[in-house]
This record gives C-alpha cells, sequence and structure tokens, in this order.
C-alpha cells in the first residue's frame, strides 16, 4: 500500500500542460466512466463510520484520493467548478440561475461522445421549473448550463433515476455518466428533522445497489472507472485542514474513491480538487481543458485517466 501511494504521488504531482494523454495511455474502447456526486459530508464523517459499510468497503476496495477537497460553500458553486473549470460567479445555491459558459456536457455533446445525467426524481422532457420533491435542480450540473438547456437533444440526456438499473442491466450505459441522487439520498436531507444516521444509512443502501449493478453490467469493462465523490465539506468542525491547491479550494476535505476492473486499491495522497477531477475526466475523453482545469499547477489523477 505504502508503496503504491509513492507511486501514485510521482506521477500525480506533475502539472505538465494542458495537452491530453496519449493514446497508448488512454482507456480502451468501450470503457465507461460513472461518476456518482454525494452531498455536504466531510472526509471524517464518512471513512470508518459504522452506518456507511458499502462506502467504506469501496474505500478500501478503491483507490482513495485522500486529500481531496472542494471548491467552496455552498453547494452549487462546487458542481459549476466540477463541470466548467470555474464558479462562474456563483456564491449562494440558486435554484433556476443558468449561465452562458463551456462545460462538460456539452463539450461531450459536440464530440459526440455518449453521455447521461440520471438525476434521482427528476421529471424528464427537460424539466426546469422549481424543485419537486426531494429533487433539486441546483445539484444537476447539465441543467445549469445555457448551451445544454437551449439544445434539446442534450438537455433530453439528462433523465430519471430510474433508467440506471435497466440501462445497466442491458449493458446501455453510455460512455460518460454522472448519476445524482435526490436529497433523501444523497447525505444532504430534505429539512424537516432529518436523522444524520438515517440520511447516511440511506444514502450508502443507495450506493450500494448502484455499484453491485455496475460491477455486473455487461458495460463494465476493462479501463471502466467508478468515482463516488462529494460536492463540499462539512464545515470547519469536522477537519483540521479545509482548503488546499494553493488555496484556490477551501470547500473542506472529501472523500473520493475510483474503482475499475483491475485497478489495484490503495492510496493517492496527493493533494487534488475538483478542478483536477474535470482536468482528469477531460483528459481521459481527449477534451480541450477548460478554466482551472487547464491551469499550470492542476494535474491528472492517473487512476482515473489512464485504462
Amino acid at each position: 500500500m505504502l508503496a503504491l501511494a509513492a507511486a501514485l504521488v510521482g506521477c500525480s504531482s506533475s502539472s505538465g500542460g494542458s495537452s491530453p494523454p496519449t493514446s497508448a495511455s488512454k482507456p480502451p474502447t468501450g470503457a465507461r466512466l460513472i461518476v456518482m456526486i454525494e452531498e455536504n459530508h466531510a472526509y471524517s464523517q464518512v471513512i470508518g463510520r459504522p452506518e456507511a459499510p458499502a462506502i467504506n468497503a469501496l474505500a478500501n476496495a478503491s483507490v482513495s484520493l485522500t486529500q481531496m477537497f472542494a471548491t467552496t460553500h455552498p453547494s452549487l458553486p462546487n458542481y459549476l467548478a466540477l463541470t466548467s473549470g470555474s464558479t462562474q460567479g456563483a456564491t449562494n445555491d440558486c435554484g433556476t440561475c443558468t449561465y452562458d459558459a463551456e462545460n462538460i456536457f456539452n463539450q461531450m455533446q459536440q464530440a459526440g461522445i455518449s453521455w447521461k445525467v440520471y438525476a434521482q426524481g427528476y421529471a424528464g422532457n427537460c424539466y426546469l421549473g422549481k424543485d419537486q420533491g426531494n429533487f433539486v435542480r441546483r445539484h444537476v450540473p447539465a441543467l445549469s448550463f445555457r448551451n445544454v438547456i437551449d439544445d434539446p437533444a442534450a438537455c433530453g440526456k439528462v433523465v430519471s433515476m430510474d433508467r440506471l438499473l435497466p440501462d445497466l442491466a442491458s449493458g446501455a450505459l453510455p460512455t460518460v455518466s454522472f448519476v445524482v441522487p435526490d436529497l433523501a439520498n444523497d447525505m444532504h436531507g430534505t429539512g424537516h428533522a432529518d436523522n444524520e444516521t438515517s440520511l447516511v444509512r440511506a444514502a450508502d443502501a443507495l450506493l450500494a445497489t448502484v455499484l453491485g449493478a455496475t460491477k455486473s453490467s455487461p458495460a463494465w469493462k476493462p479501463g471502466s472507472r467508478f468515482v463516488l465523490t462529494w460536492d463540499e465539506g462539512g464545515g470547519s468542525l469536522h477537519e483540521k485542514r479545509t482548503s488546499c491547491c494553493g488555496a484556490r479550494s477551501h470547500g473542506g476535505h472529501i472523500p473520493t474513491f475510483v474503482l475499475g476492473p483491475g485497478l489495484p486499491a490503495g492510496v493517492d495522497v496527493t493533494d487534488t480538487d475538483q478542478y483536477d477531477l474535470l482536468r482528469s475526466i477531460e483528459n481521459r475523453l481527449g477534451l480541450p481543458l477548460l478554466g482551472q482545469a487547464a491551469d499550470a499547477t492542476s494535474h491528472d489523477v492517473p487512476a482515473l485517466v489512464h485504462g
């Protein structure tokens, strides 16, 4: 484990340029990428917690990014940073704001890379109205960008999570999937006397279902990756250290794991943030780097970029 950590640090610390990886290092044809996003919990609030057995089993079976940090607080700017390389000036959790900015979803759409966002509780049909039940638009970043919601073909790729398990079972999963649980299942809570222990258990149970279906899916091929991450940490009360990466990211220390067929479990102790995660996704797909992902101080996550 220590040897692997040292090797990963050596690979990750090189910022390099903004060039995509060579074809020899790219994932093999047919490999899938699934990114599942949880809410509002710091590393110390999740790791070792008995109410989260599936998440902790994933931590032990994956490459754990033990020094991963969110960009800021509250939630929305982190989703924008993860998918566009910038917070786009957002400082609150606006539920209806849209941004004229390039983003990973439009990049994939223009490049002909298949993708979907599976959002729990989403009504579909490019619904952009008020939050419904436990569904909130601000946690579905594709619906924050004007060039996505104005394109029916792109907006139609944001679908209900009800379609995730059938797509996994049939092997119909697209190249890239973002999985967004609702407030009752992402550890955020609905604000109605939520019990913290119950929230963690609910999120863990959903993760267990999704991960089990992923690993048994025909789409789970060599080079595929499953990433579990959080939007932001739970606040300074839970972590002694809340910022990293030249202080550009101060949204708290969050758990993030990368799992793949044949990928050795281990730890990556390199300071990493959501801009680095976006950079790694774009380099994996051979796409131009957006915003802070292209910064000279940003770096790739080897477990995510390489097949």
